[in-house]
């Protein structure tokens, strides 16, 4: 029973993630009316969110059930940590390494994060 509850959690979690990178996408083919360079810090910044949020979510994932809840428990506080710490790495590694505008990134971060946000009330559950 607790392995298809955490299949389905996961599967939740995958689609929301998908609805995620369909808004960054979108915001970026939008951004292309002001030119390549803010199209693509766009995409970069929104991949700074869901990339950790990939991550978060297979860590998450790895244990399930009340036989291993404080294994799950671990994997929450784990799994938001790296994400957050890998959240910061990518904004330092693409705003030091890529032709980007530092302002479209965040933004594009903010849309992926909003996308989570909103995610819940739009992603199919059942």
């Amino acid at each position: 029973m607790s392995q298809s509850m955490t299949k389905k959690g996961q599967s939740i979690a995958y689609r929301a993630l998908a609805f995620q990178f369909a808004l960054v996408v979108l915001a970026s083919i939008i951004a292309l009316f002001w030119g390549l360079k803010i199209s693509l810090s766009i995409f970069a910044g929104g991949m700074i969110s869901i990339i950790p949020s990939l991550l978060f979510v297979y860590i998450v994932f790895q244990h399930s059930g009340a036989q291993q809840s404080r294994k799950v428990l671990h994997g929450f506080y784990k799994g938001e940590a790296i994400k957050i710490l890998l959240a910061v790495v990518l904004f330092v590694v693409v705003l030091k390494t890529l032709p980007v505008s530092a302002a479209a990134s965040l933004i594009g971060f903010m849309v992926a994060v909003t996308g989570q946000m909103i995610a819940p009330f739009l992603v199919k559950t059942t």
